[in-house]
């Protein structure tokens, strides 16, 4: 699939599983990865500010995020922006 090229060019496994955070970057944008810790582990969100806002999407559970379930957050994430944005 495309998406998984481009990102895989830009974000590594090791990366998109850590809660340290990271850029994702798709031809619909650019987004955050960042991770939340709770007692239960560490869960990854996609974040994307648009027009003073900060919107935000579950991704998964760290250690267990793969490049598809990348993709479809932020495509979650586009879409919630653009419907704020109407």
């Amino acid at each position: 699939m495309a998406h998984e090229a481009i990102a895989s060019a830009v974000i590594t496994e090791a990366e998109m599983n850590s809660s340290e955070g990271c850029r994702v970057e798709f031809p619909f944008g650019t987004f955050s990865v960042l991770g939340s810790r709770r007692s239960s582990g560490t869960y990854l969100y996609a974040y994307k500010r648009a027009k003073g806002h900060l919107h935000k999407v579950y991704v998964g559970k760290a250690g267990q995020v793969t490049k598809d379930m990348l993709h479809k957050a932020t495509l979650r994430l586009r879409a919630k922006v653009e419907e704020a944005s109407e």
